[in-house]
């Protein structure tokens, strides 16, 4: 039988506007598998859940900023390549001007 005393299953079972016996049952059910499953890895990294969860929550959010930055890293890097190639384009046509302007003081001075 299902244990509902806990909170992180009693409450979102009184949440529940038309609630079935079959969803209250796999509700459930599945809150005391995630209950296994947290303390198994608990009882592997020889910590409480507290511990754990916290731990979980910092690298978490540590492997975010770390994506964060790398895709913030790669914009600049696009936008300075799109820089560059602007710039080439501005050299190619301050060149060709100078060449136009060459050909245009040879034929009429």
């Amino acid at each position: 039988m299902p244990d509902i005393s806990h909170t992180g299953t009693r409450d979102p079972l009184l949440k529940e506007a038309e609630l079935t016996l079959n969803q209250a049952l796999d509700m459930c059910r599945s809150q005391e598998v995630a209950r296994q499953q947290l303390d198994t890895l608990c009882k592997d990294e020889g910590d409480n859940p507290i511990n754990f969860l916290s731990r979980r929550f910092k690298q978490e959010r540590h492997n975010t900023q770390n994506r964060t930055t790398a895709a913030t890293a790669a914009q600049c890097i696009r936008r300075a390549g799109k820089a560059v190639q602007n710039l080439e384009q501005y050299i190619e046509d301050v060149e060709s001007a100078v060449t136009l302007k060459k050909c245009f003081v040879k034929q009429y001075v």
